[in-house]
């Protein structure tokens, strides 16, 4: 059975650490005890993976008062409620039912970097003040199974109002505070100083013209401006490979998902340029990423500011400064 170790943030306390590494010296417990340096690492390695799962302990009771907090029922055998129940017994420290299976293993993984991600979300809209009571009812169905698309609208609920609380989370971040519009308004999801937000996870790129298409329509009827936003993990089905045994595996599988992922851009972007009421493009990918033994969820995101209509400094301000919250130096549609 290989070591999973979550890949966190290097703060931690240094005489935790040398503790334990002492310790791998004195009982020549270390992977090569004679080593200081090599015990150092593998002390630091084990205290990383000890505030991980505290940390993650500690968010999974957060979401669980939430929803208790606004009385709504996890719903039994959906992904949030699995994710939730798995993640809480890895936080406990829990031994596994029945013999060691590798699937098992990935699915550990993915739903304790599922649920550490979307309490992350969660508790940044809730400290800024934003409602998120009727988000919480949508995130309880559906599955959790970043890159992998179904053709069952329900099964992609939580992913869908997932996405949207992460926008939310990442606006806040950066000092901007968006309020949730009502779910299922066609207009968008979130607004910001005016500006609408439509946050997508299509199973198909297939959908994202007609999409576009729509979302523009609804902007002209209001006669504001919109920030298209689509997360493209399941249309490039980025579950398609679960574990890599070597970082150089995962950059050419990247590599060949990325390529993918530009050839999607080169058709979507001048056909939102056309659409009068579009004044950027956000595009993002998440995966649980399994590589060499390291876990990690992994988000990048990009995107495009149309400055090339007139009507540019009537958007300019608020639009970029929703699409710098996904990349710092947004790619301007004149330069290309």
């Amino acid at each position: 059975m290989r070591k999973v170790v979550p890949k966190i943030g290097d703060l931690m306390d240094e005489d935790r650490i040398r503790v334990r590494a002492y310790f791998h010296f004195e009982n020549r417990t270390g992977r090569n005890w004679a080593d200081p340096v090599s015990n150092w690492l593998q002390a630091a390695e084990q205290e990383r993976a000890i505030e991980f799962f505290d940390e993650l302990g500690r968010r999974v009771s957060f979401i669980r008062s939430l929803y208790r907090r606004h009385r709504i029922v996890l719903k039994p055998g959906e992904g949030l409620a699995l994710a939730l129940d798995e993640a809480e017994a890895l936080a406990r420290g829990d031994k596994a039912k029945g013999p060691f299976a590798q699937q098992q293993l990935i699915r550990s993984a993915s739903d304790a970097h599922v649920i550490y991600a979307i309490a992350g979300s969660l508790q940044t809209c809730v400290s800024a003040g934003l409602d998120v009571s009727k988000h919480l009812p949508n995130l309880t169905t559906g599955t959790t199974d970043y890159g992998t698309s179904s053709t069952n609208l329900k099964s992609i609920f939580f992913k869908d109002f997932e996405f949207e609380t992460f926008i939310a989370s990442a606006l806040i971040r950066n000092g901007l505070v968006p309020a949730f519009a009502e779910p299922g308004d066609p207009s968008g999801d979130l607004i910001l100083d005016g500006i609408l937000i439509e946050a997508k996870h299509p199973n198909s790129v297939g959908q994202l013209t007609k999409l576009l298409l729509k979302f523009n329509t609804a902007l002209e009827a209001i006669g504001h401006f919109g920030v298209f936003a689509v997360a493209l993990e399941d249309a490039m089905e980025m579950g398609d490979v679960s574990e890599f045994d070597s970082q150089a595996e995962y950059e050419a599988w990247i590599a060949a998902k990325r390529g993918g992922m530009e050839a999607i851009g080169q058709r979507l972007i001048p056909f939102a340029a056309h659409l009068p009421r579009i004044a950027a493009l956000l595009q993002s990918q998440t995966k649980v990423e399994i590589v060499g033994g390291g876990t990690t969820l992994r988000r990048l995101g990009s995107s495009i500011l149309f400055d090339h209509r007139p009507s540019f400094p009537n958007y300019e301000t608020t639009a970029r400064a929703i699409a710098a919250s996904f990349n710092p130096n947004p790619v301007l549609y004149s330069a290309l």
